[in-house]
């Protein structure tokens, strides 16, 4: 996660993103990134390989 920040920590989406996400069990974190992904049109295995490297399932 430090690692994000060190490269996002100014943009203010990813502000937002960590502030939605804070304090999320891993189930709601899932659930957050799939309905983000559908409202965006990516496809739903790239959103699966991402959620798998991040190590939420």
């Amino acid at each position: 996660m430090q690692m994000l920040q060190g490269m996002y920590g100014n943009n203010p989406r990813f502000s937002q993103v960590m502030q939605m996400t804070q304090g999320k069990s891993p189930e709601q974190l899932r659930q957050i990134f799939m309905q983000t992904a559908q409202q965006q049109g990516i496809p739903m295995g790239q959103v699966n390989q991402l959620l798998g490297q991040l190590g939420i399932k």
